[in-house]
């Protein structure tokens, strides 16, 4: 018995929607799991920076790549809420590393401040000020009387 033409295509159109909401359904945790493990074999399987900086900066350049990726994610299923809560994690990380950077170009410790800064988060945003002050004198100090460099 062979099948007409005509049936063969609307198998297809059957199957091709139901294919598509197998791949939506999938839970968001097996997602998770997966960026999980592509995140550990791409750090076991990492590029030996010659300096720090670089780093750090690459780190965050693929964090926030991970970040787009899950927001691509979202918006293949609609998940505006996702989208939008993604989005906003994206940006107070990206503001984050930039008042960072700021910081480090403006103590003459430099990085050495920042890793002070950032080394103590329970600092409320009031407090702000004090803990950059502190973070440089601390690394300040270090480097006068240790010959930290930056």
């Amino acid at each position: 018995m062979e099948a007409s033409p005509d049936r063969d295509a609307s198998d297809t159109e059957e199957q091709e929607p139901r294919q598509n909401s197998d791949k939506r359904e999938q839970p968001k945790d097996t997602a998770n799991t997966t960026d999980q493990v592509v995140k550990k074999i791409k750090t076991e399987h990492s590029y030996e920076f010659k300096y720090n900086g670089n780093k750090a900066q690459f780190d965050f350049d693929t964090e926030i790549d991970s970040e787009i990726k899950k927001i691509k994610r979202a918006a293949e299923h609609d998940d505006y809420r996702k989208i939008k809560d993604l989005c906003y994690t994206v940006r107070d990380k990206i503001h984050k590393r930039n008042k960072c950077i700021k910081i480090a170009d403006k103590s003459p410790a430099g990085w050495d401040t920042v890793k002070e800064y950032l080394s103590d988060e329970l600092a409320s945003n009031s407090e702000d000020e004090k803990k950059i002050r502190y973070a440089e004198n601390y690394s300040s100090y270090l480097n006068l009387h240790f010959g930290l460099i930056r």
